[in-house]
Order: structure tokens, then sequence, then C-alpha cells
């Protein structure tokens, strides 16, 4: 699987889309995502719930760490790190980038900030590395 289709098949992922993540880029280890705001989305004080923050940041650095791999491997996260700054009742972006790719793991950092620029959040995502199972069925890219 090239760049092309990991975006692609990104992009028409259905959890992300439910929540309504919008891919910008995932090129040479950097990703960036937006995610709009949404009453759905928030808890009972009217703010983004932290799960969706988490999500957000591990969405992107996935991206990054995807951008960078070879067409037979894939990434599941293995350890997810978040250090919570500022509550957010906006837009949000993440800025991802990878700081280390061995063999069998890779390192992403994540910054997720609100529309009008604050830190939301620090994210550090752990993904090992694992050879894709060409059995597996992806849903439907349109």
């Amino acid at each position: 699987m090239n760049v092309g289709e990991r975006e692609r098949l990104f992009r028409n992922a259905p959890f992300y889309r439910s929540i309504g993540i919008e891919l910008k880029y995932m090129k040479n280890g950097k990703a960036e995502i937006v995610l709009p705001f949404d009453k759905k989305l928030t808890h009972e004080y009217g703010l983004i719930q932290g799960g969706v923050i988490v999500t957000l940041a591990d969405a992107a650095c996935a991206a990054a760490v995807l951008s960078i791999l070879d067409g037979d491997k894939e990434i599941v996260s293995v350890s997810l790190s978040v250090n919570f700054i500022k509550s957010v009742d906006e837009d949000m972006t993440s800025e991802a980038e990878i700081v280390h790719k061995g063999r069998t793991t890779a390192v992403a950092d994540c910054s997720v900030y609100s529309k009008s620029g604050k830190l939301i959040a620090k994210v550090t995502d752990t993904f090992m590395i694992i050879k894709s199972n060409p059995e597996r069925k992806f849903p439907e890219v349109k």
C-alpha cells in the first residue's frame, strides 16, 4: 500500500468520519489533522471531552508514521502518554512528527492546538510496526 492509498483509507475511516476528523496532510513523517467543534463531542460542561482530544492526537501520530512506512507494514499503538494543558470549546488542530523509527517500533510526538492557537495537549505515541495482513478487508474507499 502506497502513501496515497493509505491517505484515502485514512480519510474514509468510519470512526474518524463519524466524529468529523479531517486530514490536512500526511507526508515525510509529519501529519496535520483538524477537528471542527461539535457539541456532540463535549462533556457536561460544554468542553471537548478528553478522549476526543486523545483520539485526534493518536490519529495524527498514526498518520505521521504511516506516511513513511513500507507498503507491506502496518502499525498498532502500544503506548500513549498525554498531558492535558488547557480545556477547549472550539476547533482543534493536531500536528504530529516522528521522533524515532526503528525496525519494530516508531514514536511520534504531537501538539494539539485550539483554533485560537492555544496549546491544548502534548502527546507521545508509541507504535509497534507489524507486517500487513493481506487477508484484511478494509472499509470501502469512496
